[in-house]
């Protein structure tokens, strides 16, 4: 499945500068989702001119699809901005469904600040609802495994049979990637235990196991080469779910989204953390780990969180989320299919 980039120099709509060139951008970029009835207005002539029915068909985006109020629609889209981004997201160019805003009181801290590579960062303490199969453990408890799934789903995840009707991945979150998963059996009965390697394929990714077996959590050993892997799997564009040690346990206590590498002095990669939907560094060097509550941990892995610029080290909890240790990975690319392990 083939995506349409593309971008704008200049702001176009409501006060924009309006050049030719961006405004049919825009122009196309809108009737791609009018085509398909997301957006209920009339299509536009793709002529660059951008008048009164361009900069109401933006409104209309920024109503409907992007679930903005009317007093936010300011019928322009700025380069870089909300708008654009949701207006050019992961949208085939055969047509599909727009990708949408968090739900008004869902995931509140997650927005365009909190994208990291065009992955959608989502926070589970948002979602109280039942995880998997159980009728007592919460996505908010358990759920970083299908957060972080659910996360690289929103780019790399393609549509499968256990996809409701018109959902594209972009409008992906984790109760919507709970239910797929239900559905595609990932879950065993009665329990919140997810089973990766039939959760992964049901949100159209396939995956590769390092340092664990997904059907039992078995640990296994990681490969000498472990971080050339990561490297040249981010360095491909795919993304990459890491389970982590955040205890000194020497297992893995947590998952996050490896994102995309970082080259930034100690910063290996980029990745996006379910436990507050904020991005955050990791490094090589272990001079970094086992500094939260003051306490110094011999976390062991082959990457270290390292404290990146958002959220700020002002909330104790948010800071306590850097000390991690990569201690096994699932690498992850857009195919259907069954995962391996190594």
């Amino acid at each position: 499945m083939s995506y349409t980039i593309q971008s704008i120099k200049n702001s176009v709509g409501q006060g924009g500068l309006n050049t030719w060139g961006d405004t049919l951008v825009v122009q196309q970029l809108l009737n791609g989702h009018i085509s398909i009835g997301a957006i209920g207005v009339a299509l536009l002539v793709e002529d660059g001119v951008c008048g009164d029915l361009t900069i109401g068909a933006i409104r209309a985006f920024q109503t409907g699809p992007m679930r903005k109020s009317a007093s936010w629609a300011d019928g322009r889209v700025d380069p870089n901005g909300q708008t654009w981004k949701a207006l050019n997201g992961n949208v085939p160019d055969t047509g599909a469904i727009p990708p949408m805003e968090s739900t008004p009181g869902v995931g509140e801290a997650v927005d365009d600040a909190a994208r990291n590579a065009g992955y959608v960062a989502f926070r589970q303490g948002d979602f109280g609802q039942n995880l998997g199969n159980s009728s007592s453990t919460s996505i908010a408890a358990k759920g970083c495994c299908l957060t972080t799934l659910t996360m690289a789903a929103t780019v790399v995840g393609n549509r499968t049979t256990h996809w409701p009707a018109g959902l594209a991945p972009k409008e992906l979150d984790p109760l919507k990637a709970n239910e797929i998963c239900k559905k595609a059996g990932a879950f065993g009965s009665g329990s919140y235990l997810l089973n990766m390697s039939v959760a992964a394929p049901a949100l159209g990714m396939s995956g590769t196991h390092y340092g664990f077996d997904p059907m039992n959590g078995n640990k296994l050993p990681l490969p000498s080469n472990a971080i050339g892997i990561l490297q040249t799997h981010l360095a491909s564009g795919n993304p990459v779910a890491a389970n982590v040690d955040y205890y000194g346990d020497e297992t893995g206590d947590h998952w996050v989204l490896l994102t995309e590498l970082v080259n930034d002095g100690m910063a290996f990669c980029a990745s996006l953390d379910p436990a507050s939907g904020h991005p955050m560094g990791f490094t090589k060097s272990s001079a970094h780990a086992g500094r939260h509550d003051g306490a110094e941990r011999a976390l062991k892995g082959v990457l270290f969180g390292l404290p990146g610029s958002s959220p700020g080290t002002s909330n104790d909890r948010q800071q306590k989320q850097y000390d991690y240790g990569l201690v096994r990975f699932m690498t992850l690319t857009s195919a259907g299919g069954s995962a391996a392990v190594h």
